[in-house]
């Protein structure tokens, strides 16, 4: 019960902040990313192919599995007011399904108070939570990856013969969702190898796991490569950088993850089993891998490219059920019953502990829920609002005709116009620009840009801007005097394009305006700066 009104509780409380009321109707919003992959989705159900814009071949989402899923409820027709909210709605049920799985396995081993602390520290995870929130499809990774790990924390003999036959279904979900995943399976297949040397049904599941997960792997890369001409998504081209290779930053997200989120409750676990009994950790280690494998890819990739260690908070489902499973082991081991004897600490003793984790517990869901709205409010929601109504003003523009109209959001802007042509100044889904050198100070993923390229003839008929409230020529000296950082910390830079000074700068018109901001549309015409 406590466990379910968790997180119904949080996921009310964020869905609520991830909606705008626009002209009288409420519409729902995820990461701007999600929205391309949802415009993908909606052009695949039209007919159109899993394309950005119609003809153009470029793969600008790295979630394959959760775009067709998406792509469902686009050739069902949801109304595009309540669509964003179908991946937010889909992880509140998935997080639900994990957290109660977490609780029903560890409730065999350890007093129902503690299995439940374990359950709603699945819930509160803030990177884990965030990224349900905003659509990812983090929380559909991460019960793939419980689900392969379920014949590790099962003595059932029944039980855990059943768990076994959903480990290569899991292994296939989890690398067409997203082809990271085999950062987990990598740790996975050790994990059961090293197991399998004195399990023969684990050693048979460690080729069945190796075999399916080769198999979804080299089927999805082969795929891609023939559909789209690349071996991997844009997206990947994109983000590598010399970021990616940037082990300190690596670390500190990591470390973050550990300290403050899920991932403290492992290295408590360990701390507290090496306390009790050394053999304990040998006996745990292998298991333990996946977690080691999952946290050297996230700091290989120099941290995780949002602010709420999402790679990180991948296996924190597994990381939890697997500490909670090393914990009731280390209450039932001889040297811990020793231990009591000695220094009088029982099972009954540790309840007198309790309001001790309540307290912790309920400090973390405050604490959690007050992060939550502070994510999704203030410029957050205040961009989102603007960029949500920029969109549905585009579209009952009748004289912006065809485009291309070249944007720096790539998601919301061209999922509410799929009738026009977009092109993205951050390279999402351009080949070129996503293979350009990274610029320093800024975030993987958007630290790449080509305004002479993009504001050509080819790929910018129109240039919309957001937030410029009046943008005449003497505006546009004074940015470029002054060096005004504007549009996402970048900005000024367009203004210094040949391109822009050339075919756009005088052409201004405005759009509209409001509470949110103000929109502006510049039309190409050859009027010099």
């Amino acid at each position: 019960m406590i466990v379910a009104l968790t997180c119904t509780s949080l996921y009310a409380i964020g869905l609520f902040a991830h909606s705008s009321l626009q002209n009288g109707i409420r519409y729902f919003y995820s990461m701007d990313d999600v929205f391309i992959s949802m415009r993908f989705a909606a052009n695949f159900a039209n007919g159109l192919g899993l394309v950005w814009n119609e003809g153009e071949f470029v793969q600008g989402y790295s979630n394959l599995g959760w775009t067709l899923y998406l792509a469902i409820f686009e050739w069902l027709k949801v109304e595009k007011s309540l669509t964003p909210a179908i991946p937010i709605i889909t992880n509140y049920v998935l997080h639900l399904l994990i957290s109660l799985t977490v609780f029903v396995i560890l409730k065999r081993y350890l007093p129902t108070l503690f299995a439940t602390i374990y359950a709603v520290c699945v819930i509160i995870c803030h990177g884990l939570f965030m990224s349900g929130m905003w659509g990812f499809e983090t929380i559909a990774q991460s019960l793939c990856f419980l689900l392969c790990g379920l014949p590790l924390f099962l003595e059932n003999t029944s039980v855990r013969r059943a768990a076994k036959a959903l480990i290569p279904i899991a292994t296939v979900v989890a690398i067409v969702l997203r082809l990271d995943s085999l950062a987990f399976f990598f740790g996975f297949f050790a994990c059961l190898a090293f197991k399998g040397k004195t399990d023969r049904d684990l050693r048979a599941l460690a080729i069945s796991v190796a075999t399916f997960g080769t198999l979804a792997f080299v089927g999805v890369v082969v795929w891609q490569h023939w559909y789209y001409g690349d071996w991997l998504p844009n997206t990947y081209y994109l983000k590598a950088s010399d970021d990616s290779r940037d082990l300190l930053r690596g670390m500190r997200s990591y470390l973050n993850f550990v300290c403050f989120q899920g991932g403290a409750i492992p290295v408590v676990t360990i701390v507290f089993s090496l306390y009790v009994d050394k053999n304990l950790w040998k006996k745990h280690f292998p298991t333990f891998l996946p977690i080691l494998s999952v946290a050297m890819y996230d700091v290989w990739t120099g941290g995780d490219y949002f602010h709420f260690e999402r790679f990180a908070a991948m296996a924190a489902p597994y990381d939890i059920l697997w500490a909670g499973r090393m914990f009731a082991d280390c209450l039932r081991s001889d040297s811990f019953q020793d231990a009591s004897n000695q220094n009088p600490i029982s099972l009954t003793d540790l309840y007198r502990f309790a309001p001790v984790p309540a307290l912790l517990f309920v400090f973390a869901l405050v604490s959690q829920s007050q992060r939550i709205y502070t994510d999704v409010s203030h410029s957050d929601r205040h961009f989102y609002d603007s960029v949500i109504e920029t969109g549905l003003k585009l579209n009952s523009m009748t004289d912006i005709k065809g485009g291309p109209v070249a944007v720096f959001t790539a998601g919301i802007l061209p999922y509410y116009n799929l009738h026009l042509t977009f092109h993205d100044m951050l390279g999402k889904v351009d080949r070129h620009v996503a293979r350009l050198p990274a610029r320093k100070g800024l975030e993987p993923g958007h630290n790449k840009y080509d305004f002479d390229y993009s504001l050509n003839a080819d790929k910018a008929k129109y240039l919309l801007l957001i937030d410029f409230s009046d943008l005449s020529v003497e505006k546009v000296q004074e940015s470029l005097n002054k060096k005004m950082k504007t549009v996402h910390g970048f900005g000024y830079e367009i203004f210094l394009s040949t391109a822009f000074k050339t075919n756009f700068c005088c052409n201004k018109r405005l759009l509209g305006s409001s509470e949110f901001g103000t929109f502006s549309v510049f039309e190409r015409a050859a009027i010099s700066f």
